[in-house]
């Protein structure tokens, strides 16, 4: 349906490259996420999963989760989570490798209350998984690729090469495959899927080729309008995140100012020399009296 489609597009959840092992990866950005009609939400997980088993080495290697854990999601249907894990386990012939967790940086505190969700999302309250908890987008890349999971398919939020404009590709190439249609640029020669010509194809194929084609193309419009709206949502995020932390600083910077204020204060009363130990009093950032 249309609002399936619409679901799709926001790319909560997403298909990434296997992993070097050659594991299918699906990821799931709650920073994306909008309140979902559940009944959407269970066709897309029927769909994802339906692309997933395409890959030979899922049954015997499993899955790999990744979750990135933005905001609690306070308005969780319980009840639509037991549905989602019931399906998953009964349905889907596959086990996941493991599902890795990954809070909002630099916000890593209270996720221990979102993981029993998050692990819900995926179906998998019983899989083996990791809770990466980083305070720099640089320390979420490195842990991640340790895990075999290259920077070349893990998203742009921790310095990957995997970005929603690539997301976007994939659902055209997914619906041009869907729909037998020729790849085009999208075509990366892997061999497995080849459109019939047009010379093979009756007047009411073609006519039908070129409805879809319209179709496409008006849906490419939209989806370049959500990539330019993406890059500027990102941008507010980054700053955002760099004003919280520039707070941060300043709140660091007034406390040191204080301490150092009330020690030249004491010494000017009683001339008494002042500890560097006294000069401590805040562990966020630079010292002003102790170093870093």
């Amino acid at each position: 349906t249309k609002k399936d489609v619409a679901l799709m597009s926001t790319g909560h959840w997403a298909i990434l490259p296997n992993d070097s092992a050659g594991r299918a990866v699906l990821f799931h950005d709650s920073s994306r996420r909008v309140r979902l009609d559940h009944k959407s939400q269970m066709r897309i997980m029927f769909y994802l999963n339906h692309v997933i088993l395409q890959n030979e080495n899922v049954a015997e290697q499993g899955i790999v989760g990744i979750i990135h854990v933005g905001t609690i999601p306070v308005e969780i249907n319980q009840h639509h989570l037991k549905s989602v894990a019931s399906v998953q386990k009964n349905n889907f012939p596959y086990k996941f490798h493991c599902i890795h967790i990954v809070p909002k940086v630099p916000r890593i505190f209270g996720v221990e209350v979102s993981v029993p969700l998050a692990l819900s999302m995926f179906g998998a309250d019983d899989a083996p998984w990791k809770l990466h908890r980083c305070t720099t987008r640089q320390e979420v890349l490195a842990k991640l690729g340790g895990q075999r999971l290259q920077k070349d398919g893990l998203p742009d939020i921790w310095g990957g090469d995997w970005n929603y404009e690539k997301f976007i590709m994939w659902q055209e190439r997914q619906v041009r495959i869907e729909w037998e249609l020729p790849l085009g640029v999208l075509d990366d020669d892997d061999g497995i899927y080849s459109a019939r010509p047009l010379s093979d194809l009756n007047d009411g194929e073609r006519k039908e080729r070129k409805r879809r084609y319209n179709i496409l193309h008006s849906r490419r419009k939209r989806r370049r309008d959500r990539v330019e709206t993406d890059v500027l949502n990102r941008q507010v995020e980054s700053l955002t995140d760099k004003k919280d932390e520039l707070l941060e600083d300043r709140k660091c910077l007034e406390h040191l100012l204080q301490q150092a204020s009330r020690l030249v204060d004491n010494v000017g009363a009683d001339g008494s020399p002042v500890s560097r130990d006294d000069a401590r009093g805040c562990t966020h950032g630079t010292s002003l009296l102790g170093g870093s």
